[in-house]
């Protein structure tokens, strides 16, 4: 099989040797021929290079032995045969290489063999593990300097992408808080106050790329809003309201239209909803409005209540959220005020005296492990 392989790759032209798809076709091609039931190559953190299943699937509990085989010692090998259900055995084979002096590749692989054959077959079993392991190994050593170079240009891309998205949300966020006279600090705060309140609650990881984006970009439709009833310093007539309310739907329109940016929906659609229902633009109530825009409302409210603005002084913390209390349960989700009320003295007094610079420093500190769900 070490021969035929070697031939293979020998009649390989230039071109192909640098492309790593017909690794993965030989990978596979060859699991099939000696009826493999799963094949894992591994870096030295865990990162997975290459993953094959055949058909028929291993059992959940051996998937989960398998998946917690550990490595040995380096260039030292593993094996444990185990009798399954379906009458035959399963041999678990796992080795760690080191290539070129540096780089450790661990294989996983995962091979059936009948019952009646174990005893007479002994020595064919060890000569065939032996042999698909050589193979293998031979592969990954052939392929590795590509696939490792392309998986780590791929990982400087995501990066790239990811620092790109983070700073274009900065900039418009940023862009529109100055417009509707506000400041850049009072987007870095609801953002920090939105990501700790949602910590609190329990949100599922998956859920803070739209907690960043929506806090960055709740107001994104007052780009819309004429200015005289933007800026106007006293309050709003009726018909003046009703186009200031415009700015939800503003916001939503504008991005429906960037896909990246859909799952700022809840927030961007649902920060003037009410927990009772009289919110608008909707009117949705309790847990018809997205988690998403039950924690971003307190926060937002408790940020501007105890921020200075053109028309008021800042309020102390304790009206502040005796305030938010008041509105528990009519404004607010009561749950999340009083998830809210734990940590509000200890964040407001971390942030207050910030400046821009030190609170962007900080919020995208906090925001770091959940930057990949800005993609």
């Amino acid at each position: 099989m070490q021969q035929k392989f070697e031939e293979k790759y020998a009649s390989l032209s230039e071109a192909q040797k640098k492309d790593p798809l017909w690794f993965n076709s030989l990978a596979n091609s060859y699991a099939k021929e000696h009826h493999v039931r799963r094949v894992d190559f591994l870096d030295a953190t865990g990162n997975r290079y290459f993953h094959y299943e055949s058909e028929k699937k291993l059992s959940p509990i051996f998937e989960k032995r398998f998946d917690e085989m550990l490595p040995n010692e380096l260039g030292t090998s593993l094996h444990h045969l185990i009798p399954s259900a379906d009458g035959v055995h399963i041999l678990f084979y796992m080795i760690r290489l080191l290539f070129n002096h540096e780089k450790e590749v661990i294989i996983k692989i995962a091979i059936p063999i009948e019952n009646h054959m174990i005893k007479a077959l002994d020595v064919y079993i060890e000569t065939m593990v032996i042999t698909t392991i050589m193979t293998i190994s031979l592969v990954v050593l052939l392929i590795f300097p590509i696939v490792y170079q392309q998986f780590r240009q791929l990982q400087d891309s995501e990066i790239k992408l990811l620092q790109s998205n983070l700073g274009t949300i900065r900039a418009l966020g940023n862009s529109i808080a100055q417009r509707d006279s506000d400041t850049h600090e009072h987007n870095y705060r609801v953002t920090y106050y939105a990501i700790e309140l949602a910590k609190l609650y329990g949100l599922r990881s998956e859920r803070f790329g739209s907690i960043l984006k929506g806090s960055f970009l709740h107001d994104i439709g007052k780009i819309g809003i004429p200015d005289s009833i933007l800026h106007k310093p006293s309050k709003l007539t009726e018909e003046e309201f009703e186009i200031m309310k415009e700015h939800v739907n503003l916001g939503l329109k504008t991005i429906k239209q960037i896909e990246w940016l859909n799952d700022a929906q809840g927030i961007v659609g649902g920060h003037h909803e009410k927990f009772d229902g009289t919110g608008y633009p909707l009117g949705i109530k309790g847990e018809e409005i997205s988690i998403e825009a039950r924690i971003f409302a307190v926060v937002d409210v408790f940020d501007a209540l105890t921020s200075k603005r053109p028309y008021k002084e800042p309020y102390s913390i304790e009206k502040s959220l005796a305030i938010i209390q008041e509105s528990s349960g009519s404004h607010f989700d009561p749950k999340v005020v009083f998830l809210f009320e734990s940590i509000a003295f200890e964040l407001h007094e971390k942030l207050v005296n910030m400046h821009a610079h030190e609170l962007g420093e900080a919020t995208m500190a906090l925001a770091r492990p959940y930057q990949e769900f800005l993609l």
